[in-house]
């Protein structure tokens, strides 16, 4: 028998994509072998028709990626294959600034804007119609993170980076790479009176400013999305000029860190209940904004949020989905509705379209001090679950409703939802032994679900709930909702 030493296009065609996924899954799990998964897409036309759609599935630009990008991104083939781009704004180090010629006051606008025209005018070339041929433009989600460089001395607060377990984890779509990552949340108080003014402006800032001129528009574009990972903010008028470039966004979620000074965070609220109406995309069909607090101070609690929140409720009528968790108070949202001047308003419209809704309350989050009665505490969520199911009478098409609260070891969740066999249910967990559902609360619910087309209404048992709630990141898993009201690795990093 003549011996012959096999080759790969002697293999069958199944063991042939065995070899290749083995391939792919290596560069996905070792972070180091990743830009190796590039080069396996040049070895042969087959090769390059398997690792080409991976290699160009997610992209994280930087700066000096710009220009490359701009290159291999040529073909519309190619072009059809991107799904996410994660754009990071990263402030230049001292080298940075000597090497690159820039102002010592006046380098930041005009750096950032750069940078942001420099992708929009790329993106804003690729057409929707021209990627038909190749199966078309499912949606492409742009990701923006903005990264300032830090002194030493203040290195002790600041989140670890996560950019290595983030994009191994794009690889896998899994949460998996997080579990060795540092958890970040900034609920101590010590860090509150350890870190200087100057350090709780620098890492909850304000953010980069760029030109306000209007950006090209990308219709490739359906999601926008920013992470908790990174704890500057993206200025209002940032936002905005990112969703009037966007007329075919979809999906818009923000997470944000209130600032740490509390003139910083008025102003900052202030521009979105000016101009949030008049910039949220007409094709929006889900806006998710979860916000966390950083250094403590009372005076944050003497920020009026009700033009706020009715900035909220005229920008979000035509939404399918809405996830508002501590940007604003669900108790306010459901007062607003109810008012006769908010109804004139929304009068004829509402929110005809919606079909999930997800609050945070105050009323929910019980406080174990002096002052604290549990009596007290229970009336005002009867009374919250009541304004709630008054305001779904503008909300004819809703499927789901939560409202919750916790942290500190304590959490409460209320659930209102339709089920498959065309009946309503409505439940409650928490922490504190009681249980809400007096008669009105049932009565004003079982109207809901009639309201709502549905054959009745189960009650559900009152579930007393036990566990490390400590944060967010064990509390969310319990919602329904709970991969919209932030990303899924941004719960993982918060446990």
């Amino acid at each position: 028998m003549s011996e012959k030493t096999p080759n790969l296009s002697s293999l069958p065609p199944e063991l042939h994509l065995v070899i290749l996924q083995e391939l792919a899954n290596l560069c996905n799990e070792d972070y180091a072998a990743r830009p190796g998964m590039g080069a396996y897409a040049s070895v042969c036309k087959s090769w390059q028709m398997f690792f080409e759609p991976l290699v160009f599935k997610h992209f994280t630009l930087a700066r000096e990626d710009l220009s490359e990008f701009r290159q291999v991104t040529q073909d519309n083939r190619r072009r059809s294959l991107v799904r996410h781009i994660w754009l990071r704004l990263e402030e230049p180090s001292a080298l940075q600034h000597s090497e690159l010629g820039l102002e010592q006051y006046k380098w930041s606008q005009p750096y950032f804007t750069d940078i942001i025209w420099n992708l929009w005018t790329t993106i804003s070339q690729w057409k929707v119609a021209d990627l038909a041929e190749f199966g078309g433009q499912q949606g492409l989600t742009l990701e923006l993170s903005s990264h300032k460089y830090f002194p030493t001395q203040e290195d002790t607060f600041i989140p670890r980076e996560d950019y290595r377990a983030y994009s191994q984890s794009l690889g896998n779509d899994l949460s998996a790479a997080y579990k060795t990552v540092s958890k970040f949340y900034f609920n101590a108080p010590l860090y509150g009176w350890d870190l200087s003014t100057k350090a709780k402006r620098d890492l909850f800032c304000k953010g980069v400013r760029v030109d306000s001129k209007p950006l090209p528009q990308v219709e490739v574009v359906t999601g926008f999305f920013t992470r908790r990972a990174y704890t500057q903010n993206v200025r209002p008028e940032v936002l905005f000029l990112i969703f009037d470039s966007l007329p075919r966004a979809r999906d818009i979620r923000i997470e944000r860190w209130r600032h740490g000074l509390v003139a910083c965070e008025n102003e900052w609220r202030n521009g979105m209940q000016i101009d949030l109406p008049h910039h949220i995309p007409a094709s929006l069909e889900k806006l998710a904004i979860f916000e966390e607090k950083g250094p403590r101070n009372g005076r944050f609690n003497l920020i009026p949020n009700d033009k706020l929140t009715e900035a909220v409720i005229l920008s979000t009528l035509h939404l399918k989905h809405l996830f508002l968790c501590f940007f604003i108070n669900g108790d306010e949202f459901f007062e607003k509705l109810s008012r006769s001047d908010m109804t004139q308003h929304v009068s004829g419209k509402g929110y005809q379209e919606l079909t999930s809704l997800t609050l945070t309350s105050l009323r929910l989050k019980a406080k174990f001090d002096e002052n604290w009665d549990m009596l007290t505490w229970r009336g005002g969520v009867v009374e919250l679950l009541q304004m709630a199911a008054t305001a779904t009478k503008l909300m004819p098409k809703l499927r789901l409703m939560e409202i919750w609260n916790g942290g500190a070891e304590n959490v409460s969740v209320f659930r209102y939802e339709a089920n498959n066999d065309n009946k309503g249910q409505i439940s409650w967990q928490s922490t504190q032994n009681c249980d809400p559902f007096e008669q009105e609360v049932i009565e004003a619910w079982e109207k809901v679900a009639r309201d709502h087309g549905l054959s009745g209404l189960m009650i559900r048992p009152s579930t007393l709930l036990s566990g490390d709630f400590t944060y967010y990141g064990s509390i969310i898993p319990l919602l329904r909702s709970e991969k919209e009201v932030a990303h899924p690795l941004s719960v993982a990093q918060m446990r």
